[in-house]
């Protein structure tokens, strides 16, 4: 009988893709009781949740996912007419775009600095994810031998693997929509997706399981979550950073959208909806200036991972940094709360205003206190109000339930708000529309661009534009380009990690193809921001 636990990163650190197959054992521990367990998962399975002090990185777990869009742009002004712009810069070009440019531009391979004369790691969220779910597996694998005969340790054995099996669900459902083709129903089964890796220990041939099996997985995982933390008794103490049942079904209605189960998605955010624990926040009595997503908010049921957002220094909008797009900005009404509370326009009072967005308040920033809410893995309760409004209405069941819900968020949101009339496709862009306004910026829009272009019901894309300005260390924007990403382009699905597939020499894992996008001159920066 195995009663050996490995700890933490001993256990399974991915820091190249042949960590991927093997195990450390630095420090051990005798597992006796499921409260052993709880310690591990608490320390080595959930992501942590704290503030990052240099804003987004492709080298850091899920520190990409919140430039790929058409919500972000970066800042800058208008050239003079030699084509250079201010020396009035927030950072060096490459503590900001340097990095991140193959993911900000969706160049073929991510990790390529703007001149290709470096290619960055670009496995730095593939080996976390996959590191964190074998401590989960580990973790599924001991309990079943540990004893649960008292009350507490009951408690404790049911919690512990619904907490597990959830957070292996998220872990896979971020890897499937990024390394794999989005879910389309026809051919999900023949689509491929990402390696599914259920049991501990060491493996030395890996093999992509299809979009569908990882999603009958992640399904599995839910189901089994639901159960265990169904049975399990609830302390509210832990809603925040721990798991709960509205967790699990937040994020299986959001998963099933993804399949285009629209019944389904309606009734597991239906669940969340009737819970007494959350309730939506009224922004619209929000002070002026107070940061909305914080952990006393209302609405959050559960977060875990970094938040690239939560420094000063991120999504400035100056010179050499990110900032909102004007074509996100210009959707809010003008009494639209959000407008004011999420964003702000760029020295407005002063003579150099450029007209360009950046982040005010919508997470808690400031060089002592930041947000511990992840700016990619928080779950809130106006998600399930879109979840569901979006599934009734592509059943087109009940649409006036869905627009009931639509218009009940705006009031939270929009002073003096009207509530209006919406019916069949118009009521579908407009709910995720809202769902855009709603949730910019905590890593949803990206996979719900990629859903929406194969959906069975009302499909959508759009070519995205990113702008940006080459600047020196310091010195000013030297020239801007421009790259634009088409409509059902390959690179809405990121290759392999190149560490992961030059690792099986004899039989290397099938990467993803991606298109070749080369920038484009801009003689005038401000007509391609959008």
């Amino acid at each position: 009988m195995k009663r050996i636990l490995y700890i933490a990163l001993a256990l399974c650190a991915l820091t190249s893709c042949s960590d991927f197959l093997k195990e450390y054992s630095q420090d051990m521990i005798v597992a006796k009781h499921p409260s052993d367990l709880d310690e591990v998962l608490l320390g080595s399975c959930y992501l942590p949740s704290e503030p990052i002090g240099s804003g987004p990185a492709g080298t850091r777990m899920g520190g990409f996912f919140n430039i790929l869009d058409d919500d972000v742009n970066t800042g800058g002004d208008r050239l003079d007419s030699l084509g250079h712009g201010s020396n009035e810069v927030s950072k060096a070009w490459t503590q900001c775009m340097a990095g991140n440019y193959g993911y900000f531009a969706w160049q073929q391979d991510v990790g390529i600095n703007y001149d290709g004369s470096i290619s960055n790691d670009d496995a730095a969220t593939w080996d976390a994810l996959y590191a964190h779910i074998n401590v989960a597996n580990t973790l599924l694998d001991e309990i079943t031998l540990l004893p649960h005969d008292t009350q507490k340790d009951r408690s404790d054995w049911l919690r512990v693997q619904g907490e597990t099996h959830f957070l292996r669900a998220q872990f896979y459902f971020w890897l499937i929509n990024l390394y794999a083709a989005p879910y389309r129903p026809a051919n999900a089964a023949q689509s491929p997706g990402v390696p599914l890796k259920l049991e501990p220990g060491i493996e030395f041939k890996f093999t992509r399981a299809s979009v569908e099996d990882v999603y009958r997985q992640i399904n599995a995982d839910l189901c089994a979550a639901d159960s265990f933390l169904t049975l399990s008794p609830q302390n509210e103490a832990h809603f925040l950073h721990r798991a709960s049942a509205e967790a699990v079904n937040l994020l299986w209605s959001r998963v099933l959208l993804h399949q285009q189960r629209w019944a389904e998605a309606a009734q597991k955010a239906k669940k969340v909806m009737d819970s007494e624990h959350f309730y939506l926040a009224p922004l619209t009595q929000f002070a002026p200036n107070a940061p909305f997503l914080t952990e006393e908010n209302p609405e959050v049921i559960f977060s875990q991972g970094s938040n690239s957002l939560a420094t000063p220094s991120a999504f400035t909008a100056r010179n050499g940094d990110y900032c909102i797009s004007r074509d996100l900005y210009q959707t809010y009404d003008s009494l639209d709360v959000r407008r004011t509370c999420f964003f702000a326009l760029y020295d407005e009072s002063s003579g150099i205003a450029n007209d360009s967005v950046q982040l005010a308040y919508k997470y808690q920033r400031g060089s002592s206190l930041r947000s511990h809410i992840s700016d990619y893995g928080c779950l809130r309760l106006s998600e399930a109000y879109l979840n569901r409004a979006e599934a009734l209405a592509c059943q087109g069941e009940a649409p006036a339930e869905a627009l009931a819900l639509l218009n009940e968020l705006r009031s939270q949101r929009i002073q003096g708000y009207q509530p209006q009339n919406y019916t069949g496709a118009e009521l579908i862009r407009q709910i995720r529309e809202e769902r855009r306004r709603e949730l910019c910026l905590e890593g949803h829009r990206w996979f719900d661009l990629r859903r929406y272009a194969v959906s069975g019901v009302e499909p959508w894309s759009r070519p995205i534009v990113h702008s940006f300005g080459v600047c020196g260390d310091y010195v000013g924007v030297m020239y801007r380009r421009t790259v634009v990403l088409p409509p059902a382009s390959l690179n809405y699905t990121f290759a392999l990690p190149k560490s992961v597939v030059n690792f099986f020499t004899e039989d290397p894992l099938e990467t993803n193809p991606r298109d070749n996008i080369k920038p484009l001159e801009t003689d005038n920066p401000d007509d391609e921001k959008q």
